[in-house]
């Protein structure tokens, strides 16, 4: 039995479209069938994944406006920055819902359910960053120039 089994190489399309579908069935309450996985189908998986990677760019962007000072400290001072997040958000808002946009970007209407589960994948980089910076502060990384 143990022969069969191939390597494994990484998750593959059927394993991400599973993983997916348990968190969501979970924020809902339901319980997540295991045989029944393709229910959720691989246009709202890959909106998934391409909403949570622009939002993953949107906080690096306020993170990385210092290489040493927390994004806690005047976070939203830079106009430009803040005009250019709230424009890029009004154009994922656009080709995620609007019928003809749609269509030639392949995405898919997201429930709420789904953009909870994106935000606060996105959000993981955060922490990440913040513990970098304080480490950089305490002289972690040798003497910066």
């Amino acid at each position: 039995m143990l022969e069969n089994l191939r390597p494994s190489q990484g998750f593959s399309k059927p394993i991400l479209i599973n993983c997916l579908a348990c968190l969501r069935n979970k924020c809902n309450g339901e319980n997540c069938d295991m045989g029944n996985w393709y229910h959720l189908n691989i246009e709202e998986a890959m909106t998934m994944t391409f909403v949570s990677l622009v939002l993953i760019q949107f906080f690096k962007a306020y993170h990385y406006r210092s290489d040493r000072n927390s994004v806690l400290e005047r976070p939203f001072s830079n106009r430009w920055l803040n005009l250019a997040i709230l424009w890029e958000l009004v154009l994922l808002v656009l080709i995620i819902y609007l019928p003809f946009l749609r269509v030639p970007f392949g995405t898919f209407r997201l429930p709420l359910v789904d953009w909870i589960i994106i935000v606060g994948l996105a959000l993981t980089v955060s922490p990440v960053l913040e513990l970098a910076k304080w480490m950089e502060r305490r002289g972690w990384f040798g003497k910066l120039t």
